[in-house]
């Protein structure tokens, strides 16, 4: 997926949903994630090589409980 349109954004957000995110904060990584592709100039990212760099919820809640 490299195209922001319906269909990729759901898609987007199910896999985001997989890593214990809720349906909003999906919605604004995979957001956010599409507008990185939007101005990659390489052509080498996909948005599913973009998710797999996001870490799930648990990872990102121990974190940020240390600091």
């Amino acid at each position: 997926m490299k195209r922001l349109t319906y269909h990729n954004l759901m898609r987007a957000i199910k896999i985001l949903q997989a890593k214990g995110y809720s349906f909003d904060e999906s919605e604004k990584i995979a957001r956010l994630k599409f507008d990185y592709l939007e101005h990659d100039t390489t052509g080498y990212w996909t948005f599913e090589m973009l998710a797999q760099k996001v870490v799930s919820k648990d990872e990102y809640e121990q974190m940020y409980a240390q600091a």
